[in-house]
C-alpha cells in the first residue's frame, strides 16, 4: 500500500514541481545577465542607502534566477 500512495504521489506532484524549476532559453538568460551587470554598474556609481539596498536584493533575485534555471 505504501508504494503505491507513493506512486500516486509522485505522479501528482512531481509534474508541478518540474515547471516550477523550468529552463529558460539563451536569449532570456542573456537579459538577465545583461540586466545584473546593468544593476552592478548603477550600484558603483553610488546611491542613497535605500537605494542600495534595493538594488543589491534586485541583483540578488537576478543572479539566483539566472543561477537556478539557466543551465
Amino acid at each position: 500500500m505504501q508504494r503505491r500512495d507513493l506512486l500516486l504521489f509522485m505522479l501528482f506532484v512531481a509534474p508541478a514541481y518540474a515547471d516550477r524549476h523550468k529552463q529558460l532559453g539563451k536569449k532570456k538568460c542573456t537579459a538577465l545577465a545583461k540586466r545584473s551587470k546593468q544593476l552592478e554598474a548603477k550600484l558603483r556609481q553610488g546611491h542613497s542607502a535605500k537605494q542600495g539596498r534595493a538594488m543589491k536584493q534586485q541583483v540578488r533575485e537576478l543572479q539566483l534566477k539566472r543561477f537556478r534555471q539557466c543551465r
